[in-house]
């Protein structure tokens, strides 16, 4: 990915908001050309999947969030209309996770659909949606895993969301409970406090978004209101 042949050099640009809109605009623009009901978007060649993935990582979950991301804070006027596909996005998640065998059970927020119901939380709330994601946030308590793509911090960033769309005080006790042990599991090292993960038959530490110190300290500042004092102490 670090490759200067692929990216246009920096430049010392002054800041202007309307050539950052036309360049939204285009991006946006491109992202619904390519985009079909059926097959959702095509797989980028250095994914390794077959197009038309649905997850958060890889695929349609991840670039519908994305995109109605930029149209709720008023960056783009296009991308509302994913309502028709989102029942079948998240049972094409559910049938791509059932494929990762030890990991098929897991509440993952970037593969599973814990992630795929929160994006059809946010565009078509519903009490069964929102029952869907309590049960794959909460069946992360009973597992090891101690990162955000597969694992708690994972279920508690979507505690986060969920608390804001809905204001049900469950979400909440659930982020706190899971903070703790998450809190307990950090640990002391030669290069300062990480988190050890086990995955994939080995153990290591990472310092990453996706499995790493950087990830498991995003819930925790999402969340930096619901944190006891001393619990704030540990993270600081």
């Amino acid at each position: 990915m670090i490759d200067s042949a692929r990216h246009i050099p920096l430049q010392p640009l002054p800041w202007d908001a309307d050539t950052v809109s036309m360049a939204i605009d285009e991006i946006v623009a491109d992202a619904l050309t390519h985009f079909e009901g059926e097959r959702f978007w095509p797989a980028h060649p250095l994914d390794n999947v077959k197009d038309g993935n649905s997850s958060f990582y890889f695929g349609a979950a991840g670039m519908i969030w994305g995109l109605d991301y930029l149209r709720r804070v008023g960056a783009t006027t296009a991308g509302s209309g994913f309502g028709p596909v989102l029942a079948r996005l998240l049972e094409k998640t559910q049938a791509e996770m059932a494929t990762y065998g030890d990991y098929a059970t897991n509440g993952s927020f970037l593969f599973g659909d814990l992630g795929t119901a929160l994006v059809v939380m946010r565009l078509a709330s519903a009490e069964s949606i929102a029952d869907l994601v309590y049960e794959r946030a909460e069946a992360n308590m009973r597992l090891p895993v101690r990162e955000l793509m597969w694992g708690t911090p994972g279920s508690m960033l979507a505690c986060v969301h969920m608390a804001e769309m809905t204001d049900e005080p469950r979400w909440q006790a659930l982020f706190a409970v899971q903070a703790e042990r998450l809190l307990d599991d950090l640990q002391e090292t030669p290069d300062g406090p990480l988190w050890t993960q086990d995955l994939y038959g080995h153990q290591s530490c990472y310092l990453g978004p996706v499995h790493g110190y950087a990830g498991n300290m995003l819930p925790l500042l999402r969340g930096w209101k619901w944190l006891t004092d001393g619990q704030r102490q540990r993270v600081s």
